[in-house]
């Protein structure tokens, strides 16, 4: 209809008619392309908003975890030391504190191992929703966060767990497991408790082995932690960040 007007109006020279004709088709078009860029936009804030969402509640995952690993090391830090003084005490143990000594020692043969919840991470790394949708400066925010979980895990976390398997659990244990103590706190038969030599520190504090090993694992341990409060930080300062956007 609109195309048949606008040739008529050629064919009569009404060119007054053809340039109202004219910009009724550009104000049309010029709408339309408007309207597709508002939903798009529309369509894009949604998605952010909702990926904001996302990504905050896998770092509230990780703030949890780090909590909880941040909570597990205070325990081997703490029966770390009383290892240490119990070690070097000028004092004869009792029975029972002898129990509490193996004990501790046991709970120094256990490990920290942090990974961060990626999930929303990936997925926007892949689909190339952060390239899409984040501005530079939060989506470089981001990164810094999980390429430095990725660096710890590399350079911290696998460390200990190859340390703590191949040297420290064994050289922690082996020779407590072989003692009166060792095999009471593992519910052994009484027989067997019998057979066995009550632990004779002194001798322990001969051990190099067991020297190092607990020596390493307390060392580890607090860089472990040390690392683990960072990131605790690093994340709470995301989740603010996001709390922030959200709000906008």
């Amino acid at each position: 209809m609109l195309l048949r007007r606008f040739t008529q109006h050629i064919k009569e020279q009404n060119w007054f008619a053809v340039t109202i004709d004219f910009l009724v088709v550009v104000s049309g078009i010029f709408i339309a392309l408007q309207v597709t860029e508002w939903s798009e936009s529309q369509k894009n804030l949604v998605e952010y908003r909702q990926n904001l969402v996302d990504l905050k509640s896998n770092l509230e995952s990780d703030l949890a975890a780090l909590e909880e690993k941040i909570e597990f090391n205070s325990i081997i830090l703490k029966n770390g030391k009383q290892v240490v003084d119990t070690l070097f005490s000028p004092n004869e143990q009792t029975k029972e504190q002898k129990l509490t000594f193996v004990e501790s020692n046991v709970s120094l043969a256990y490990e920290s191992y942090y990974i961060p919840e990626k999930s929303v991470f990936n997925q926007l790394s892949l689909t190339g929703g952060f390239n899409r949708l984040f501005d530079s400066q939060f989506k470089n925010e981001i990164f810094e966060y999980y390429t430095s979980n990725e660096r710890d895990e590399n350079n911290m976390e696998k460390s200990v767990q190859l340390y703590q398997h191949m040297y420290i659990t064994k050289d922690i244990l082996r020779e407590l497991f072989t003692t009166q103590e060792g095999a009471e706190l593992r519910g052994k038969s009484k027989s067997l408790i019998d057979s066995l030599p009550s632990l004779n520190i002194k001798e322990l504090q001969r051990n190099k082995n067991y020297i190092t090993a607990v020596t390493i694992k307390i060392s580890l341990t607090e860089t472990q932690t040390k690392n683990y409060q960072r990131m605790k930080l690093k994340a709470k300062n995301l989740v603010s960040l996001i709390e922030i956007e959200l709000k906008r």
